[in-house]
């Protein structure tokens, strides 16, 4: 999955914005494609994606709130 996100959204894009009259938004989208390859980039090598669930349904959301939303809003908010 992960490959098909970095190799086939940036294809999307550049075929998306070959069409575009306006070519204001090219820079901003390739920065976009960037920040979010690096993102997956970033999930391939330094999280555990095989994790063993509980059946606490507050442990299980504390994870995906850290892991899926906190973390990386303050990972890239702290690089920009």
């Amino acid at each position: 999955m992960f490959i098909f996100l970095i190799s086939f959204l940036p294809l999307v894009f550049i075929l998306f914005s070959l069409n575009l009259k306006n070519k204001v938004f090219f820079a901003s989208g390739l920065w976009g494609i960037f920040a979010a390859v690096l993102h997956i980039a970033f999930l391939i090598l330094f999280t555990n994606i095989h994790v063993v669930f509980s059946e606490s349904f507050l442990s299980n959301f504390i994870y995906f709130t850290v892991n899926q939303y906190v973390f990386p809003v303050l990972f890239w908010a702290i690089l920009y």
